[in-house]
Protein backbone atom coordinates (compact mmCIF):
# COMPACT_ATOMS: atom_id res chain seq x y z
CA UNK A 1 0.00 0.00 0.00
CA UNK A 2 1.38 3.37 -1.30
CA UNK A 3 1.79 6.04 1.36
CA UNK A 4 -0.36 9.11 1.18
CA UNK A 5 2.11 11.79 -0.13
CA UNK A 6 2.46 15.09 2.52
CA UNK A 7 3.24 18.70 1.23
CA UNK A 8 6.01 19.74 2.87
CA UNK A 9 7.63 23.33 3.47
CA UNK A 10 10.69 21.55 1.60
CA UNK A 11 12.18 22.13 -1.32
CA UNK A 12 11.93 18.70 -3.31
CA UNK A 13 14.44 19.28 -6.29
CA UNK A 14 16.98 20.51 -3.20
CA UNK A 15 19.69 18.15 -2.38
CA UNK A 16 20.10 19.33 1.00
CA UNK A 17 18.10 18.25 3.92
CA UNK A 18 15.41 20.19 4.59
CA UNK A 19 12.69 20.73 7.59
CA UNK A 20 9.10 19.69 6.50
CA UNK A 21 5.66 20.72 8.09
CA UNK A 22 2.49 19.55 7.88
CA UNK A 23 -0.04 21.93 5.56
CA UNK A 24 -2.51 22.81 9.20
CA UNK A 25 1.22 24.61 10.58
CA UNK A 26 1.41 26.07 7.20
CA UNK A 27 -2.29 27.53 7.06
CA UNK A 28 -1.74 28.52 10.74
CA UNK A 29 1.65 30.27 10.04
CA UNK A 30 0.36 32.17 7.09
CA UNK A 31 -3.14 33.71 9.14
CA UNK A 32 -0.72 34.56 11.62
CA UNK A 33 1.13 37.11 9.67
CA UNK A 34 -2.00 38.18 7.91
CA UNK A 35 -3.18 38.97 11.70
CA UNK A 36 0.00 40.56 12.25
CA UNK A 37 0.12 42.88 9.49
CA UNK A 38 -3.82 43.91 10.53
CA UNK A 39 -2.73 44.78 13.82
CA UNK A 40 0.27 46.86 12.99
CA UNK A 41 -1.94 48.71 10.45
CA UNK A 42 -4.47 49.31 12.67
CA UNK A 43 -2.52 51.82 14.72
CA UNK A 44 -3.69 54.96 15.07
CA UNK A 45 -6.30 54.66 12.33
CA UNK A 46 -8.39 57.52 13.73
CA UNK A 47 -5.77 59.69 14.34
CA UNK A 48 -5.75 62.84 12.08
CA UNK A 49 -4.72 63.35 8.52
CA UNK A 50 -1.73 64.93 9.75
CA UNK A 51 1.41 62.12 9.39
CA UNK A 52 3.41 61.85 6.82
CA UNK A 53 1.80 62.44 3.35
CA UNK A 54 -1.44 62.21 4.98
CA UNK A 55 -2.41 65.37 2.76
CA UNK A 56 -3.30 62.89 -0.14
CA UNK A 57 -5.62 60.91 2.98
CA UNK A 58 -7.57 64.41 3.39
CA UNK A 59 -7.87 64.75 -0.40
CA UNK A 60 -9.30 61.54 -1.53
CA UNK A 61 -11.50 61.55 1.22
CA UNK A 62 -12.75 64.91 0.68
CA UNK A 63 -13.33 64.05 -2.83
CA UNK A 64 -15.34 61.05 -2.13
CA UNK A 65 -17.39 63.06 0.46
CA UNK A 66 -18.42 65.44 -2.52
CA UNK A 67 -21.03 62.27 -3.19
CA UNK A 68 -22.86 62.91 -0.16
CA UNK A 69 -22.68 66.68 -0.27
CA UNK A 70 -23.64 67.24 -4.24
CA UNK A 71 -24.99 63.43 -4.64
CA UNK A 72 -23.50 60.93 -6.87
CA UNK A 73 -25.55 61.26 -9.85
CA UNK A 74 -25.39 65.00 -9.70
CA UNK A 75 -21.77 64.97 -9.79
CA UNK A 76 -22.05 62.16 -12.66
CA UNK A 77 -20.18 60.14 -10.80
CA UNK A 78 -16.90 62.22 -10.72
CA UNK A 79 -15.63 63.59 -7.52
CA UNK A 80 -14.87 67.21 -6.51
CA UNK A 81 -12.62 68.83 -4.45
CA UNK A 82 -15.17 71.10 -2.68
CA UNK A 83 -17.09 70.03 0.44
CA UNK A 84 -19.20 73.10 0.55
CA UNK A 85 -20.92 74.89 -1.97
CA UNK A 86 -18.01 77.22 -4.17
CA UNK A 87 -17.49 81.23 -3.41
CA UNK A 88 -18.28 81.08 -7.33
CA UNK A 89 -20.68 78.13 -7.71
CA UNK A 90 -17.95 76.79 -9.95
CA UNK A 91 -17.69 72.67 -9.40
CA UNK A 92 -13.30 71.46 -8.91
CA UNK A 93 -13.47 68.30 -10.44
CA UNK A 94 -10.96 65.99 -9.75
CA UNK A 95 -10.33 63.34 -13.11
CA UNK A 96 -6.57 63.32 -12.54
CA UNK A 97 -7.19 59.32 -11.40
CA UNK A 98 -9.81 56.92 -12.04
CA UNK A 99 -12.53 57.49 -10.11
CA UNK A 100 -12.77 53.43 -8.40
CA UNK A 101 -10.61 54.37 -4.77
CA UNK A 102 -13.36 57.39 -4.42
CA UNK A 103 -16.34 55.26 -4.43
CA UNK A 104 -14.54 52.73 -2.08
CA UNK A 105 -14.05 55.36 0.31
CA UNK A 106 -17.55 56.59 -0.19
CA UNK A 107 -18.93 53.05 0.69
CA UNK A 108 -16.98 53.10 3.80
CA UNK A 109 -18.49 56.17 4.36
CA UNK A 110 -21.92 54.95 4.07
CA UNK A 111 -21.16 52.10 5.96
CA UNK A 112 -19.48 53.30 9.10
CA UNK A 113 -19.84 56.80 8.85
CA UNK A 114 -17.29 60.21 7.86
CA UNK A 115 -14.60 59.44 9.71
CA UNK A 116 -10.39 59.12 9.25
CA UNK A 117 -10.26 55.43 10.20
CA UNK A 118 -13.42 54.85 7.46
CA UNK A 119 -10.55 55.87 4.86
CA UNK A 120 -7.93 53.86 6.52
CA UNK A 121 -9.35 50.73 7.10
CA UNK A 122 -10.11 50.45 3.44
CA UNK A 123 -6.53 50.71 2.63
CA UNK A 124 -5.42 48.22 5.52
CA UNK A 125 -8.16 45.73 3.95
CA UNK A 126 -6.01 46.05 0.86
CA UNK A 127 -2.81 46.40 2.22
CA UNK A 128 -3.00 42.82 4.38
CA UNK A 129 -4.93 41.40 1.59
CA UNK A 130 -1.55 41.44 -0.38
CA UNK A 131 0.04 39.89 1.93
CA UNK A 132 -1.97 37.20 1.37
CA UNK A 133 -1.22 37.43 -2.13
CA UNK A 134 2.18 37.67 -2.67
CA UNK A 135 2.26 34.31 -0.24
CA UNK A 136 0.33 32.59 -3.24
CA UNK A 137 2.44 34.14 -6.24
CA UNK A 138 5.91 33.26 -4.42
CA UNK A 139 4.32 29.38 -3.56
CA UNK A 140 3.87 29.63 -7.47
CA UNK A 141 7.42 30.07 -8.09
CA UNK A 142 9.40 28.79 -5.77
CA UNK A 143 8.36 26.77 -2.53
CA UNK A 144 6.45 27.45 0.81
CA UNK A 145 9.09 27.82 2.88
CA UNK A 146 9.93 30.91 0.53
CA UNK A 147 6.39 32.23 0.08
CA UNK A 148 5.83 32.34 4.25
CA UNK A 149 9.08 34.06 4.70
CA UNK A 150 7.90 36.67 2.14
CA UNK A 151 5.01 37.29 3.27
CA UNK A 152 6.44 37.80 6.76
CA UNK A 153 9.00 40.30 4.74
CA UNK A 154 6.07 42.17 3.35
CA UNK A 155 3.33 42.61 6.35
CA UNK A 156 6.53 44.29 8.22
CA UNK A 157 8.42 46.18 5.95
CA UNK A 158 7.62 49.63 7.18
CA UNK A 159 6.94 51.73 3.92
CA UNK A 160 4.34 48.97 3.35
CA UNK A 161 2.99 49.49 7.50
CA UNK A 162 2.34 53.04 7.08
CA UNK A 163 1.33 53.38 3.65
CA UNK A 164 -0.90 49.90 4.11
CA UNK A 165 -3.36 52.98 6.48
CA UNK A 166 -2.64 56.12 4.53
CA UNK A 167 -5.43 56.88 1.89
CA UNK A 168 -3.05 57.08 -1.84
CA UNK A 169 -3.74 55.52 -4.86
CA UNK A 170 -0.58 52.65 -4.52
CA UNK A 171 -1.92 50.24 -2.03
CA UNK A 172 -4.83 49.41 -3.35
CA UNK A 173 -3.44 49.38 -6.98
CA UNK A 174 -0.84 46.73 -5.72
CA UNK A 175 -3.29 44.97 -4.62
CA UNK A 176 -5.13 44.54 -8.02
CA UNK A 177 -1.45 43.76 -9.63
CA UNK A 178 -0.90 41.34 -7.20
CA UNK A 179 -4.02 39.88 -8.14
CA UNK A 180 -2.95 40.04 -12.25
CA UNK A 181 -0.12 38.26 -11.93
CA UNK A 182 -0.59 35.69 -9.93
CA UNK A 183 -3.56 34.89 -12.54
CA UNK A 184 -1.19 35.54 -15.10
CA UNK A 185 1.40 33.25 -13.69
CA UNK A 186 -1.20 30.43 -12.92
CA UNK A 187 -2.21 30.66 -16.46
CA UNK A 188 1.42 30.75 -18.40
CA UNK A 189 1.94 27.71 -16.31
CA UNK A 190 -1.55 25.91 -16.67
CA UNK A 191 -3.66 27.21 -19.56
CA UNK A 192 -6.74 27.50 -17.40
CA UNK A 193 -9.48 30.00 -18.67
CA UNK A 194 -10.18 30.24 -15.27
CA UNK A 195 -6.81 31.77 -14.29
CA UNK A 196 -6.93 34.30 -17.74
CA UNK A 197 -10.30 35.14 -16.35
CA UNK A 198 -8.43 36.25 -12.83
CA UNK A 199 -5.38 37.94 -14.69
CA UNK A 200 -8.05 40.44 -16.64
CA UNK A 201 -9.99 40.68 -13.46
CA UNK A 202 -6.81 42.15 -11.74
CA UNK A 203 -6.02 44.32 -14.80
CA UNK A 204 -9.59 45.75 -14.85
CA UNK A 205 -9.97 46.34 -11.63
CA UNK A 206 -6.88 47.76 -11.16
CA UNK A 207 -7.20 50.13 -14.06
CA UNK A 208 -10.38 51.88 -12.96
CA UNK A 209 -8.40 52.48 -9.49
CA UNK A 210 -5.13 53.92 -10.65
CA UNK A 211 -2.82 54.35 -13.76
CA UNK A 212 -0.01 52.19 -12.32
CA UNK A 213 -1.31 48.94 -13.29
CA UNK A 214 -1.25 49.82 -17.05
CA UNK A 215 3.11 49.80 -16.84
CA UNK A 216 2.34 46.74 -15.06
CA UNK A 217 0.18 45.47 -18.23
CA UNK A 218 3.08 46.77 -20.80
CA UNK A 219 6.00 44.76 -18.58
CA UNK A 220 3.34 41.61 -18.92
CA UNK A 221 2.46 41.81 -22.82
CA UNK A 222 6.61 42.12 -23.33
CA UNK A 223 7.17 38.53 -20.87
CA UNK A 224 4.10 37.15 -23.02
CA UNK A 225 5.86 38.34 -26.59
CA UNK A 226 9.10 36.76 -25.38
CA UNK A 227 7.63 33.51 -23.58
CA UNK A 228 5.96 33.20 -27.19
CA UNK A 229 9.08 33.63 -29.44
CA UNK A 230 12.30 32.47 -27.44
CA UNK A 231 10.14 30.01 -24.48
CA UNK A 232 8.22 27.50 -26.45
CA UNK A 233 5.05 28.90 -26.09
CA UNK A 234 3.86 28.54 -29.98
CA UNK A 235 -0.07 27.92 -29.70
CA UNK A 236 -1.72 30.45 -31.89
CA UNK A 237 -4.51 30.76 -29.09
CA UNK A 238 -1.58 31.44 -26.71
CA UNK A 239 -0.67 34.69 -29.28
CA UNK A 240 -3.92 35.55 -29.84
CA UNK A 241 -5.20 35.59 -26.05
CA UNK A 242 -1.92 37.66 -25.28
CA UNK A 243 -3.10 40.08 -28.11
CA UNK A 244 -6.81 40.02 -26.89
CA UNK A 245 -5.24 41.48 -23.24
CA UNK A 246 -3.49 44.01 -25.20
CA UNK A 247 -6.98 45.38 -27.21
CA UNK A 248 -8.34 45.29 -23.09
CA UNK A 249 -5.89 47.18 -22.17
CA UNK A 250 -6.25 49.90 -24.96
CA UNK A 251 -9.98 49.68 -24.46
CA UNK A 252 -10.09 50.20 -20.56
CA UNK A 253 -7.86 53.19 -21.09
CA UNK A 254 -10.16 55.05 -23.69
CA UNK A 255 -13.32 53.98 -22.21
CA UNK A 256 -12.17 56.33 -19.35
CA UNK A 257 -11.52 58.87 -21.84
CA UNK A 258 -14.98 59.04 -23.18
CA UNK A 259 -16.81 58.81 -19.98
CA UNK A 260 -14.87 61.80 -19.05
CA UNK A 261 -15.33 63.34 -21.93
CA UNK A 262 -19.31 62.77 -22.45
CA UNK A 263 -19.70 63.90 -18.69
CA UNK A 264 -17.45 67.20 -18.63
CA UNK A 265 -16.52 67.56 -22.06
CA UNK A 266 -13.47 67.90 -23.92
CA UNK A 267 -11.50 70.71 -21.69
CA UNK A 268 -12.04 68.09 -19.05
CA UNK A 269 -9.70 65.81 -21.79
CA UNK A 270 -7.45 68.33 -21.90
CA UNK A 271 -7.24 69.17 -18.46
CA UNK A 272 -6.51 65.38 -17.48
CA UNK A 273 -3.36 65.22 -20.29
CA UNK A 274 -2.20 68.20 -18.85
CA UNK A 275 -2.39 66.66 -15.28
CA UNK A 276 -0.37 64.05 -16.87
CA UNK A 277 2.48 66.00 -18.12
CA UNK A 278 2.59 67.27 -14.53
CA UNK A 279 2.59 64.07 -13.16
CA UNK A 280 5.19 63.10 -15.63
CA UNK A 281 7.64 65.96 -14.79
CA UNK A 282 7.68 66.36 -18.60
CA UNK A 283 6.66 69.90 -18.35
CA UNK A 284 8.99 70.33 -15.22
CA UNK A 285 11.66 67.38 -14.55
CA UNK A 286 15.42 69.84 -14.15
CA UNK A 287 13.59 72.33 -12.32
CA UNK A 288 13.68 70.52 -9.07
CA UNK A 289 16.59 67.80 -9.82
CA UNK A 290 17.59 65.73 -12.81
CA UNK A 291 16.24 62.10 -13.69
CA UNK A 292 19.69 60.96 -11.78
CA UNK A 293 19.33 63.04 -8.44
CA UNK A 294 15.50 61.32 -8.82
CA UNK A 295 16.14 57.77 -9.01
CA UNK A 296 18.68 58.69 -5.98
CA UNK A 297 16.62 60.12 -3.95
CA UNK A 298 13.85 57.52 -4.43
CA UNK A 299 15.58 54.47 -3.82
CA UNK A 300 17.58 56.01 -0.88
CA UNK A 301 14.12 55.34 0.93
CA UNK A 302 14.37 52.03 0.35
CA UNK A 303 16.69 52.04 3.48
CA UNK A 304 15.09 54.49 5.72
CA UNK A 305 12.17 52.47 5.03
CA UNK A 306 12.26 49.30 4.28
CA UNK A 307 15.63 48.61 5.97
CA UNK A 308 18.94 48.24 5.37
CA UNK A 309 19.05 44.51 6.38
CA UNK A 310 16.38 43.64 3.94
CA UNK A 311 18.45 45.70 1.09
CA UNK A 312 21.43 43.18 1.79
CA UNK A 313 19.19 40.17 2.10
CA UNK A 314 17.50 41.14 -1.20
CA UNK A 315 20.90 41.62 -2.96
CA UNK A 316 22.51 38.45 -1.82
CA UNK A 317 19.05 36.46 -2.86
CA UNK A 318 19.21 38.19 -6.11
CA UNK A 319 23.32 37.31 -6.28
CA UNK A 320 22.09 33.20 -5.76
CA UNK A 321 19.31 33.42 -8.18
CA UNK A 322 21.72 34.88 -10.84
CA UNK A 323 24.30 32.47 -10.43
CA UNK A 324 21.39 29.21 -10.40
CA UNK A 325 20.60 30.92 -13.92
CA UNK A 326 24.13 30.67 -15.26
CA UNK A 327 24.26 27.46 -13.78
CA UNK A 328 21.03 26.18 -15.29
CA UNK A 329 21.19 24.32 -12.22
CA UNK A 330 17.62 24.44 -11.39
CA UNK A 331 14.31 26.07 -12.50
CA UNK A 332 14.66 29.56 -11.17
CA UNK A 333 11.42 31.64 -12.24
CA UNK A 334 13.99 34.69 -12.87
CA UNK A 335 12.26 35.75 -15.41
CA UNK A 336 8.53 36.35 -13.42
CA UNK A 337 11.40 38.06 -10.77
CA UNK A 338 12.54 40.72 -13.33
CA UNK A 339 8.43 41.07 -14.39
CA UNK A 340 7.76 42.11 -10.51
CA UNK A 341 11.25 44.45 -10.53
CA UNK A 342 10.44 46.37 -14.06
CA UNK A 343 6.46 46.75 -12.69
CA UNK A 344 8.04 48.56 -9.80
CA UNK A 345 10.71 50.29 -11.45
CA UNK A 346 9.16 51.53 -14.70
CA UNK A 347 6.41 53.17 -13.02
CA UNK A 348 8.77 54.93 -10.22
CA UNK A 349 10.80 56.58 -13.59
CA UNK A 350 7.36 57.41 -15.38
CA UNK A 351 5.39 58.83 -12.56
CA UNK A 352 7.84 62.04 -11.28
CA UNK A 353 5.43 64.00 -9.91
CA UNK A 354 6.35 67.23 -10.82
CA UNK A 355 9.47 66.57 -9.54
CA UNK A 356 8.85 65.98 -6.28
CA UNK A 357 9.85 63.03 -3.66
CA UNK A 358 6.20 60.65 -3.12
CA UNK A 359 8.19 57.80 -1.31
CA UNK A 360 4.82 55.66 -1.23
CA UNK A 361 5.83 55.39 -5.19
CA UNK A 362 8.17 52.53 -3.92
CA UNK A 363 5.10 50.54 -2.81
CA UNK A 364 4.69 48.78 -6.44
CA UNK A 365 8.51 47.78 -5.60
CA UNK A 366 7.81 46.07 -2.68
CA UNK A 367 6.51 42.84 -3.50
CA UNK A 368 9.94 42.30 -5.74
CA UNK A 369 11.36 43.27 -2.55
CA UNK A 370 9.95 41.45 -0.51
CA UNK A 371 10.63 38.07 -2.79
CA UNK A 372 14.36 38.77 -3.23
CA UNK A 373 14.52 38.64 0.87
CA UNK A 374 12.54 35.28 1.41
CA UNK A 375 15.29 33.98 -1.63
CA UNK A 376 18.03 35.55 0.31
CA UNK A 377 16.88 34.00 3.59
CA UNK A 378 16.27 30.63 2.83
CA UNK A 379 19.46 30.68 0.45
CA UNK A 380 21.59 31.50 3.45
CA UNK A 381 19.72 28.83 5.57
CA UNK A 382 20.34 26.39 2.91
CA UNK A 383 24.21 26.60 3.09
CA UNK A 384 24.10 25.96 7.23
CA UNK A 385 21.64 22.93 6.79
CA UNK A 386 24.43 21.63 4.19
CA UNK A 387 27.36 22.07 6.28
CA UNK A 388 25.89 20.87 9.54
CA UNK A 389 23.40 18.27 8.17
CA UNK A 390 20.71 19.31 10.17
CA UNK A 391 17.38 20.82 9.32
CA UNK A 392 16.76 22.49 12.32
CA UNK A 393 20.21 24.20 12.12
CA UNK A 394 18.54 25.76 9.04
CA UNK A 395 15.45 26.72 10.53
CA UNK A 396 17.23 28.49 13.45
CA UNK A 397 19.17 30.80 10.63
CA UNK A 398 15.86 31.63 9.20
CA UNK A 399 14.56 32.13 12.47
CA UNK A 400 16.99 34.27 13.40
CA UNK A 401 17.21 36.29 10.42
CA UNK A 402 13.80 36.93 10.59
CA UNK A 403 13.98 38.34 14.20
CA UNK A 404 17.19 40.55 13.08
CA UNK A 405 14.78 41.82 10.13
CA UNK A 406 12.12 42.50 12.81
CA UNK A 407 14.04 44.62 15.45
CA UNK A 408 15.24 46.56 12.35
CA UNK A 409 11.76 47.21 11.33
CA UNK A 410 9.53 47.64 13.77
CA UNK A 411 10.92 50.82 15.35
CA UNK A 412 11.43 51.98 11.73
CA UNK A 413 7.92 51.94 11.76
CA UNK A 414 7.15 53.86 14.42
CA UNK A 415 9.55 55.98 14.04
CA UNK A 416 7.06 56.91 10.39
CA UNK A 417 4.03 57.14 12.28
CA UNK A 418 5.92 60.13 14.68
CA UNK A 419 6.56 62.26 11.18
CA UNK A 420 4.73 65.24 10.18
CA UNK A 421 3.98 66.10 6.55
CA UNK A 422 7.29 67.07 5.99
CA UNK A 423 9.44 63.92 7.56
CA UNK A 424 10.33 66.09 11.02
CA UNK A 425 8.98 64.56 14.01
CA UNK A 426 6.29 66.25 15.38
CA UNK A 427 6.04 68.70 17.83
CA UNK A 428 4.98 68.66 21.13
CA UNK A 429 3.41 71.68 22.49
CA UNK A 430 2.46 75.22 20.67
CA UNK A 431 5.90 75.52 18.37
CA UNK A 432 7.24 77.22 15.38
CA UNK A 433 10.11 75.12 13.45
CA UNK A 434 11.88 76.07 10.72
CA UNK A 435 13.63 73.51 8.58
CA UNK A 436 16.47 74.88 6.12
CA UNK A 437 16.40 71.06 4.52
CA UNK A 438 12.99 71.89 3.38
CA UNK A 439 12.50 75.43 3.80
CA UNK A 440 8.96 74.21 6.08
CA UNK A 441 7.18 76.12 8.69
CA UNK A 442 4.83 74.15 10.73
CA UNK A 443 2.92 74.63 13.75
CA UNK A 444 0.74 72.19 15.99
CA UNK A 445 -1.73 72.98 18.86
CA UNK A 446 -0.40 72.55 22.34
CA UNK A 447 -3.62 70.58 22.72
CA UNK A 448 -4.79 68.11 20.27
CA UNK A 449 -8.19 68.44 19.56
CA UNK A 450 -9.52 64.83 19.78
CA UNK A 451 -10.13 62.39 16.95
CA UNK A 452 -11.83 64.90 13.99
CA UNK A 453 -13.89 64.03 11.36
CA UNK A 454 -13.47 64.27 7.61
CA UNK A 455 -15.24 67.72 8.35
CA UNK A 456 -11.79 69.24 9.07
CA UNK A 457 -11.21 69.09 5.37
CA UNK A 458 -13.00 71.86 3.74
CA UNK A 459 -11.84 73.45 0.14
CA UNK A 460 -9.03 74.69 -1.81
CA UNK A 461 -8.67 78.28 -2.50
CA UNK A 462 -6.38 79.67 -4.84
CA UNK A 463 -4.76 83.39 -4.10
CA UNK A 464 -2.77 85.44 -6.37
CA UNK A 465 -3.00 88.67 -4.08
CA UNK A 466 -4.10 90.35 -1.76
CA UNK A 467 -7.59 91.16 -2.78
CA UNK A 468 -8.34 86.81 -3.56
CA UNK A 469 -7.36 87.16 0.62
CA UNK A 470 -9.41 89.98 1.78
CA UNK A 471 -12.44 88.18 -0.31
CA UNK A 472 -12.39 85.21 1.65
CA UNK A 473 -15.80 85.35 4.51
CA UNK A 474 -14.62 85.12 7.78
CA UNK A 475 -14.45 81.81 8.79
CA UNK A 476 -14.90 80.42 5.71
CA UNK A 477 -13.95 76.31 5.78
CA UNK A 478 -10.84 76.29 3.96
CA UNK A 479 -8.35 73.00 3.17
CA UNK A 480 -5.48 74.36 0.70
CA UNK A 481 -4.21 77.35 -0.49
CA UNK A 482 -1.92 78.06 -3.11
CA UNK A 483 0.27 80.99 -2.94
CA UNK A 484 1.13 82.97 -5.98
CA UNK A 485 3.07 86.08 -3.97
CA UNK A 486 5.61 85.47 -1.27
CA UNK A 487 4.96 88.75 0.17
CA UNK A 488 1.18 87.17 1.14
CA UNK A 489 3.06 84.93 3.89
CA UNK A 490 2.42 87.54 6.59
CA UNK A 491 -1.33 87.79 5.31
CA UNK A 492 -1.74 83.89 5.43
CA UNK A 493 -0.78 84.12 9.23
CA UNK A 494 -2.96 86.85 10.29
CA UNK A 495 -5.87 84.85 8.63
CA UNK A 496 -4.77 81.69 10.57
CA UNK A 497 -4.59 83.24 13.25
CA UNK A 498 -8.35 84.87 13.00
CA UNK A 499 -9.83 81.55 11.94
CA UNK A 500 -7.77 79.18 14.37
CA UNK A 501 -6.46 76.46 12.64
CA UNK A 502 -5.37 73.23 13.87
CA UNK A 503 -2.26 72.80 11.50
CA UNK A 504 -0.12 75.21 8.94
CA UNK A 505 2.21 73.98 6.58
CA UNK A 506 4.73 76.00 4.57
CA UNK A 507 6.60 74.95 1.73
CA UNK A 508 8.65 76.81 -1.10
CA UNK A 509 5.15 79.10 -1.30
CA UNK A 510 2.69 76.38 -0.62
CA UNK A 511 0.75 76.93 2.24
CA UNK A 512 -2.08 74.37 3.72
CA UNK A 513 -4.50 75.15 6.45
CA UNK A 514 -6.76 72.73 8.43
CA UNK A 515 -9.58 75.12 9.11
CA UNK A 516 -12.29 73.80 11.16
CA UNK A 517 -16.07 74.31 9.52
CA UNK A 518 -18.04 76.15 12.41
Amino acid sequence: MKKKKTKTLANKESNVISFSISMVYEKVIIILIILAALIFRLYQINEPFIGLHDWSSADLARCAKSFFTFGFFNLKGIPVMNVVPPLDGHLQYYYDWPFLIYYLFAISFKIFGFGEWSVRIVEVLFSSGSVYLIYLIVKELWDSEVALISAFIFALIPLNVYYGRVGVFETPNVFFMLLMLYGYIRWIKEFKRKDYLIFLAGFLLGAFEAWQIYTVAFVVFLHALWLYLFKGKKSRKFLSLVFLFAIIVIVSGLMQLAYLYFALGMDAVKGLFAAGKTRTATDSMGITFTISQYLNEEFSRIFTRAGVFNFILALIGLVFIGLKQFKKEEKTNLDILIVFFLSGTIWLVVMKNHSFIHEYTLLHFMPFLSMAVALGVKELSKIFVTAFKNWKVGLAVILLLLAVVSVENIPKTFEIFNLDLYGNLRLTGLALKESTENNAVCITPQNHPGPPTIDYYAERVILYNKQDLANIPPNRPVYQFYIFEQGLVQEFKNYFAKNNPKIVYLQNGYVAGIVKIR
